[in-house]
């Protein structure tokens, strides 16, 4: 198979395409989740998550935030069981493309900074 060139996106639109992909993303895992098993987000977000990972870091939070609202408010099967712990627990699952130590500094981060963004998305529409 041969590599496609990049491409430059706009902002507004790669922000799109990232929400897009994480509201998919949360309502599959919503649909074969059940409680006590991983929540595996799936290889195509896990290519996707790896890649912001590497270019921008803060896009990646946004990305984890944004399936974390889904999957515990905004989805119409979400469920509160869903916690960044339990999340975070299966995202190794998803990413075969980061090292161990790419990964253990993503978990490092996301733990750090998901909860604030994942707060204010939730104050902000309550």
């Amino acid at each position: 198979m041969n590599a496609l060139p990049p491409v430059s996106v706009p902002r507004t639109v790669l922000t799109h395409l990232v929400t897009g992909l994480a509201d998919d993303t949360a309502h599959k895992t919503l649909q074969t989740w059940t409680p006590g098993n991983v929540v595996h987000l799936g290889d195509a977000f896990g290519t996707v998550l790896a890649w912001m990972w590497r270019t921008d870091p803060g896009l990646a939070v946004v990305a984890i935030s944004t399936v974390l609202s889904q999957l515990r408010k905004w989805d119409e099967l979400a469920t509160p069981k869903i916690t960044l712990d339990v999340l975070l627990a299966g995202l190794p699952f998803a990413i075969a493309n980061l090292s161990d130590e790419e990964l253990d500094d993503m978990v490092t981060t996301l733990r750090r900074e998901v909860p604030r963004h994942f707060e204010a998305a939730q104050n902000a529409t309550e």
